[in-house]
């Protein structure tokens, strides 16, 4: 567990302005399409890929406070999980997922790397991790939701708390949705609740493949999970609507090698709620692996 930092909301907000300067945004090609990403840093790449219905730039804050001598971070739009730019012809799978984050890392010139998982996009982070052993360092979940376990498609259960919770019609629907994932309520000005809002309801239709997808291949991430080789770090939260410490409980026997960080006062969307205390757990892995060598840094640039 670690020892809590208070991150006020202006302490963030900072964090997010100051990212202007310090994170790029860039894009590339992907499979013929382009691919919008931002990046820090340079050596060691650090993938991180954002949970349903957010984006790459909810990273920011993360990235603009992260220590990134060493570290070259990255955060694409993932597909489908960005739902302002879902592509409802897509047939969305493990095999399209794991094509997908190949061919951007390799449109990137990266060979091996770290991959940061959040929320429903541990789901991909388990699905690659079995597959492409070779190229991970490291797999980290964060905040990874009881939707995995059997007992979630109970009536009442999280599978339809979780489909409820994106059927919103209007802006306050949104926030009050929003709001049960974090420990202390955000204070979201009414403009950005309304077009957030705006941009889940034009684009939830177009999600149906998508989430036929998470609904259908839910069951199989338990079972991948025996199949990852990489060191792994499962980040939890005490007060997670979503993710209990039963699914870390549940898997952490299946890894090869897993650490836990539980992160207190804090809820599912800890990397904005709980800034600090993400950003030390996750670079004391980081360097638990790698240490703070010059020589791992000149591999890379």
């Amino acid at each position: 567990m670690t020892n809590a930092i208070e991150d006020t909301s202006s302490h963030i907000l900072g964090s997010h302005v100051s990212s202007i300067f310090s994170v790029r945004k860039k894009s590339t090609s992907v499979d013929g399409k382009s691919v919008n990403y931002l990046e820090r840093g340079s050596g060691i790449p650090v993938l991180f890929l954002h949970g349903f219905s957010t984006h790459k730039s909810t990273w920011r804050g993360v990235m603009a406070r992260f220590p990134s001598d060493n570290y070259r971070l990255i955060a694409p739009d993932v597909p489908g999980y960005y739902i302002a730019q879902i592509d409802p012809k897509v047939k969305f799978s493990r095999n399209y997922f794991n094509q997908w984050i190949d061919a951007f890392v390799d449109s990137l010139g990266l060979e091996k790397f770290h991959l940061v998982a959040h929320s429903l996009s541990t789901m991909v982070g388990i699905f690659y991790g079995a597959a492409r052993k070779q190229r991970l360092h490291s797999l980290i979940l964060a905040n990874a939701p009881d939707i995995f376990m059997p007992e979630s498609t109970a009536k009442g259960g999280l599978v339809e708390d979780f489909l409820e919770s994106i059927q919103v019609k209007s802006g306050d629907e949104w926030y009050q949705s929003v709001s049960r994932l974090f420990y202390r309520k955000p204070q979201i000005p009414r403009l950005i609740r309304e077009y957030n809002y705006n941009v889940v309801a034009k684009n939830l239709d177009s999600a149906d493949n998508f989430l036929e997808f998470i609904l259908r291949l839910r069951p199989q991430v338990i079972t991948n999970s025996t199949q990852l080789r990489c060191p792994v770090l499962l980040i939890t939260s005490d007060h997670d609507v979503s993710a209990s410490n039963g699914f870390a409980e549940k898997v952490i026997s299946n890894f090869n090698s897993a650490s836990t960080v539980n992160l207190i006062r804090c809820g599912h969307m800890s990397y904005l709620e709980k800034q600090s205390d993400y950003i030390s757990g996750l670079y004391k892995h980081l360097e638990s692996i790698h240490g703070n060598s010059r020589l791992m840094k000149d591999q890379y640039a």
